[in-house]
């Protein structure tokens, strides 16, 4: 699951439009986070990312 989180900042980086992918994987963060403990982290590591 993290890799394919990885594989869209990639795509979020290389995209000049950014907010669709970035909309993408705050979506998955959220589904992801809501089954983990450290809700918050993945969002702010996409948004760290890009």
């Amino acid at each position: 699951v993290e890799s394919s989180l990885e594989g869209l900042m990639v795509i979020a980086r290389a995209t000049h439009e950014r907010a669709p992918v970035l909309a993408v994987a705050h979506e998955v963060a959220a589904l992801i986070e809501g089954a983990l403990p450290a809700k918050g982290e993945l969002t702010r590591r996409i948004d760290a990312a890009v």
